[in-house]
């Protein structure tokens, strides 16, 4: 298929980017984009389709046929683009095409911030235009060629209503002084999206892995590291060779029937059918058997406690708080300030009326600084000072305990004291003579001790 009128807009995939789409995108500030992709059918997925709305002119970019995207993608350089949740479109853009856009707006972000309790953008179309959305083909394979209508038809409702929506939600964002959250959050999605996320040579760490033994985490990580060549070997996802909960169940019963071939797993009939691939498994599996027991990777619990620099007291009482305030603006308490967060506020320290300027602080938006900083130091303040005046309280009171007990302890003596000063007084004034009464009194106390 090369240039072609389609019932919704304009499929191009041939060689050059037709004139009116070049001059309307030179013409336009902002655009609406949407990808679709083959990562449910393929190991190296790609880009399949690109959709955009360009002042309500409907493109579908064929990135498999088309060989002008150098150019297309120079034509989105310094536009606002819309996008519904473009975390995966903006990572996927710059991964196969280099892209990175310089502004973004995404509506399911502005969604969140507004309060919307449904976030698809099948509800959005429906909220505002009464307008149902046929659910689309979403577990086919985009890479296919050439595409079902039914196809395309849900390719282009995905940027139909988007500029729409866009003018729609910023006035809700205007009307409530919100714009500049989404615009902070929308910056964040971008930076968060193209980051380099580094090695990670703990993948092979899949959900549910936590639970097993050193033992099984040394078969889970070979067996994860061969499916994963299965995969490269047939470009097909991980799931369609062996699933997850098969890898964790097959680990265990590695670690359990160490003298065992895999033919004798109860799991060996989904290898089975491709005897190269059981080969390789097997082989996967001596590799882990071989294994010195002081190579196996180490368990590790995910954190689920709570952190321990956080007082309990002052987490609740900002948790009470943020509520309060998300209650007021009828938005999710969450989407103001997630647990997490919430947690690293209750474990700062304050530096003359203010939070110290930490590494953990400098990831809040100013929005969230400027809602809820001024009542968020009040409370840690008033906190901590309620416990340091319970503390000198405490402190004063067992300071009083010790001298009463002293003074206690020092009052035999003090009577003592008196009792010898009153004798020799007496003494002084009989001339030196002790009185009989005295020797009496003195001479029966001695016997009595």
């Amino acid at each position: 298929m090369d240039t072609t009128n389609i019932k919704h807009g304009e499929y191009i995939g041939g060689e050059k980017l037709p004139d009116n789409l070049v001059k309307l995108l030179s013409e336009s500030d902002t655009i609406a984009i949407d990808t679709e992709a083959d990562s449910l059918h393929h190991y190296f997925h790609r880009v399949c389709l690109i959709q955009l709305n360009v002042n309500e002119n409907y493109f579908i970019i064929d990135p498999l046929q088309c060989k002008d995207m150098e150019k297309l993608f120079s034509l989105f350089a310094d536009k606002l683009i819309i996008l519904h949740g473009g975390d995966y479109d903006i990572r996927v853009m710059k991964r196969d095409f280099g892209f990175i856009p310089h502004k973004v707006f995404d509506t399911m972000i502005a969604m969140q911030l507004l309060g919307y309790e449904k976030l698809g953008l099948a509800d959005l179309v429906e909220r505002h235009f009464r307008i149902v959305l046929a659910k689309g083909p979403q577990k086919m394979d985009w890479s296919m060629r050439p595409l079902p209508e039914k196809m395309i038809t849900y390719a282009v409702n995905d940027v139909k209503y988007l500029l729409k929506l866009h003018k729609i939600l910023m006035n809700e964002l205007e009307e409530k002084n919100r714009v500049n959250w989404v615009e902070e959050n929308c910056a964040h999605l971008i930076e968060s999206s193209v980051a380099d996320k580094g090695e990670n040579d703990e993948l092979w760490r899949i959900k549910g892995s936590y639970v097993l033994n050193r033992a099984e985490l040394e078969y889970l990580k070979e067996l994860w590291l061969w499916r994963e060549e299965e995969a490269k070997l047939t470009n097909v996802p991980v799931f369609r060779i062996f699933k997850n909960e098969w890898l964790l169940e097959l680990a265990r019963w590695c670690a359990q029937e160490k003298e065992k071939p895999l033919t004798e797993s109860p799991l060996y009939g989904l290898i089975s059918p491709w005897k190269e691939r059981a080969y390789r498994a097997q082989t996967a599996i001596n590799k882990a058997r071989k294994t010195k027991p002081s190579k196996w990777p180490f368990v590790k619990k995910p954190v689920l406690g709570k952190r321990k620099d956080v007082d309990p007291e002052i987490m609740e009482l900002l948790k009470k708080k943020r509520d309060e305030i998300a209650t007021d603006l009828k938005v999710d308490p969450h989407v103001i300030l997630n647990h997490k967060s919430l947690a690293t506020v209750a474990s700062a320290h304050i530096d003359n009326g203010n939070f110290s300027e930490t590494e953990d602080l400098q990831h809040f938006y100013n929005w969230q600084k400027e809602l809820l900083w001024p009542s968020f130091i009040k409370i840690i303040n008033d906190c901590i000072e309620e416990k340091n005046k319970k503390r000198k309280l405490k402190k004063s009171k067992k300071t009083k305990r010790s001298d009463n007990h002293s003074a206690a302890a020092d009052t035999p003596n003090r009577n003592k004291s008196h009792r010898d000063s009153e004798k020799a007084g007496r003494k002084e004034k009989s001339g030196g003579a002790t009185p009989l009464s005295e020797t009496v009194s003195e001479s029966n106390v001695s016997g009595s001790l």
